[in-house]
């Protein structure tokens, strides 16, 4: 996908996005819920999602989304959609607000493969986790 893409120059986009604080989460009401939490942001992120959008766990509670044809300035407010969505509709079982950090890169301004994509996004998500939280970090 990403090869057929940049051979047509077409954009490529890439979300990281992970839980914020989701180890308090696991502590405090066990890996159940915290297994409940993620559930229901995987729903949450997915009714945000195109057809062509390609949802991937990327570790314990970070997630890949794979935007083929969205530029740039489409997928920087599609994640502040989802950052949006997770915070208003995913709860801790005592009711608190989720929130995620999401950090985004595009072809080809940040890379034309998969793994410079993956790299620059996750540079922006620790300088969403850096400054802050609950917020997309783009170029």
């Amino acid at each position: 996908m990403m090869r057929d893409a940049v051979g047509r120059s077409d954009p490529v986009s890439l979300m990281i996005i992970d839980v914020d604080r989701f180890k308090g989460v696991n502590d405090q009401f066990g890996h159940m819920e915290g297994d409940r939490v993620l559930q229901k942001l995987v729903e949450t992120v997915k009714a945000k999602l195109r057809p062509a959008d390609r949802l991937f766990r990327y570790g314990g509670e970070e997630f890949v989304v794979l935007c083929p044809g969205l530029p740039y300035a489409d997928v920087q407010s599609r994640a502040e959609d989802i950052r949006l969505a997770v915070s208003a509709g995913v709860k801790t079982p005592n009711g608190h607000p989720v929130t995620a950090s999401i950090g985004v890169s595009s072809t080809l301004a940040d890379g034309a493969g998969i793994h410079e994509l993956l790299a620059q996004a996750d540079i922006r998500l620790y300088a969403a986790k850096s400054t802050g939280r609950n917020r997309v970090v783009g170029r």
